[in-house]
């Protein structure tokens, strides 16, 4: 769910059901008279909806979306009018984002479960073997 507030319409995206829908409220009374627009579906193809969020963009609202593959798609929606009589709309369609997030990298440590022993290196060795020996030479000097 994501929230924007623009002049005196707070808009409001909730996926549902693997969809994605935008809401226009007055922000005098958020939550009464809260006109919902179902937007378009994701392209032939995609998995559901999982995440939404959108943005102020000055002439329009820029709504990003994502589905349970981790694709990420945008689309444009217009604004309500002032007094809410016309809800948001969206006539665009959904358009997968060019630049997509890069699969997350794994740091050196083992994969959740797998029981390895952690080997410290040989300068980490030393540094230990310090910090263990000399409070002890220090006590028998």
């Amino acid at each position: 769910m994501s929230n924007v507030i623009h002049g005196s319409i707070l808009y409001t995206a909730a996926v549902k059901s693997g969809h994605i829908d935008l809401g226009s409220a007055k922000t005098s009374s958020p939550t009464t008279g809260v006109a919902w627009t179902t937007t378009q579906a994701f392209p032939a193809g995609a998995a559901p909806a999982c995440g939404v969020t959108i943005a102020d963009m000055g002439n329009h609202i820029f709504v990003e979306g994502s589905d349970t593959n981790g694709v990420i798609y945008g689309t444009t929606c217009d604004f309500a009018t002032a007094d809410n009589s016309t809800p948001v709309a969206c006539p665009n369609a959904w358009t997968a984002i060019t630049a997509q997030p890069n699969a997350p990298r794994r740091s050196g440590a083992p994969p959740f479960g797998v029981a390895v022993q952690h080997r410290p290196g040989p300068a980490q060795q030393t540094r230990s073997i310090k910090v263990i020996w000399e409070p002890y030479v220090r006590r028998t000097s």
